[in-house]
């Protein structure tokens, strides 16, 4: 999605009320959008707004292009075989509280 007045692209996330009635996530899906306000990291796809409609909720997230899939999954291993991501995105997630 393009702003029409700042050119800025933005990513339309769509999910379906009735789906997440049936798999029990409304809850879930409602803390999630909490935080997701609350953080601002380099590797954490940004929340700008959120709405919805008698069908769906929508995300309105920072675009990203194809180059994060592979980032998203990239993991490191330690000498003991455990595997960690980034610790300034753990740290991130950690630090916020909600009330």
């Amino acid at each position: 999605m393009k702003h029409k007045k700042s050119g800025e692209v933005y990513a339309i996330k769509s999910m379906n009320k009735q789906r997440l009635k049936a798999s029990g996530m409304i809850s879930q899906i409602k803390t999630e959008i909490k935080i997701m306000y609350s953080l601002a990291h380099e590797n954490i796809i940004k929340l700008y707004n959120h709405f919805e409609d008698d069908t769906n909720v929508y995300l309105v997230i920072e675009y990203a292009s194809g180059v994060i899939f592979p980032t998203l999954f990239l993991t490191t291993r330690d000498n003991s075989g455990k595997s960690s991501s980034d610790p300034k995105a753990k740290e991130s997630l950690r630090s916020k509280s909600l009330p």
